[in-house]
């Protein structure tokens, strides 16, 4: 995206902090205001030369309108992934969640969303990058941190090892904006915050619960609108530090046009946001759970690695569990027209050809 890079801060382009800081002294901090003016404005404006002024500009340009990537040099070079520490999902996803793009979580309420999230943050800890966690229901829990991390490392964060339970607490920020313009205003300070503390993760729980409340239903375009810039930002943060975002989303019915004429009121539940939300993601996985069942459900639904898959998963005291398929109970079959019974976007037809782990 244009504008997100034109955006780029002066201070992030390895330029000498003297002549950072004269720019900034004349109200110019990022590219987008270097490349508004000319040089003979800039030599007098900050009081530089003409050689320092085209020495910026050429420094500046290379992160503005960066080269295209050969497909050799990307093979060379590999993706990262973060484990999430489900085995059998990492290797679907060819080594975890992907770094350099955006994963959504997706499910109804008590599926497990931020008991993932809050697994995902260990891991990250794990490897020395920590997390910056952006809680927006007040759903995040420090003591269910404390206990996961303690029942998956029980040598490492014993209740007596104070100095490990400290630097786990410590170096995970979780920050709690109360409305869509909070949430604004902490990412424009992502970048800063993603150098000062040499993060790998960054997890929104969720993206759908401050949009739905402050955009109803008559305000469709501004909400897209406000979605799709978001996404645009996180995107382009993924990619420069080359980090995995992760995403919750809410689920909601959609109302079938046929099911509505005819007064039935049956319709599909899909994901919340939208259809230009649902393209902004690269990978959704989408959880479901049937009361009273044993275990729970993750549906690969979007991928650029894989095609949709099903696994069988439960939460204990170490967080989310995969089952193996051998093992786990049969559930209802996935449809796309019953208002009970999850379709999430674009592959609900696929995930009605899904059988379950136990279903022939």
């Amino acid at each position: 995206n244009s504008g997100q890079l034109m955006s780029r801060k002066l201070q992030r382009l390895n330029l000498d902090q003297k002549v950072v800081d004269a720019f900034a002294r004349q109200g110019i901090t990022t590219c987008k205001e270097l490349f508004e003016r000319d040089d003979d404005d800039l030599m007098e404006t900050v009081d530089i030369s003409i050689a320092t002024v085209r020495k910026v500009r050429k420094t500046a340009a290379p992160f503005v309108a960066p080269k295209p990537i050969d497909v050799f040099a990307l093979l060379q070079t590999g993706s990262q992934s973060l484990p999430s520490s489900c085995q059998r999902l990492d290797s679907i996803l060819k080594g975890g969640i992907r770094c350099g793009s955006l994963t959504e979580i997706v499910g109804p309420p008590g599926c497990g969303k931020t008991q993932f999230s809050i697994m995902l943050a260990i891991q990250a800890w794990r490897l020395s990058k920590p997390a910056i966690y952006i809680d927006t229901e007040g759903a995040f829990s420090a003591e269910r941190l404390v206990e996961m991390a303690s029942a998956r490392f029980p040598e490492q964060l014993s209740q007596g090892n104070v100095d490990a339970l400290t630097k786990l607490t410590q170096t995970l920020r979780v920050w709690q904006p109360k409305t869509c313009q909070e949430l604004t205003a902490r990412l424009a300070t992502l970048e800063e915050e993603l150098v000062r503390a040499g993060t790998g993760l960054v997890i929104v729980d969720s993206i759908a619960s401050l949009v739905r409340k402050e955009f109803d239903t008559g305000s469709s375009i501004e909400r897209t609108d406000y979605l799709a810039g978001e996404a645009s930002k996180l995107k382009a943060i993924a990619d420069r530090f080359n980090i995995p975002i992760v995403l919750t989303n809410q689920i909601t019915t959609r109302v079938d046009d046929d099911a509505e004429a005819d007064g039935r009121g049956a319709g599909s539940v899909v994901a919340a946001l939208g259809n230009t939300w649902a393209h902004c993601v690269n990978t959704r996985l989408v959880l479901e759970y049937d009361a009273g069942a044993t275990h729970r459900w993750l549906h690969l639904a979007k991928s650029p690695l894989a095609p949709a898959q099903t696994l069988a998963y439960c939460i204990d005291a170490s967080g989310v569990c995969e089952v193996a398929a051998e093992l786990a109970e049969s559930g209802p079959t996935i449809a796309t027209k019953s208002a009970m019974a999850p379709a999430y976007g674009e592959l609900e037809q696929q995930h009605a050809t899904i059988p379950r782990p136990g279903q022939q």
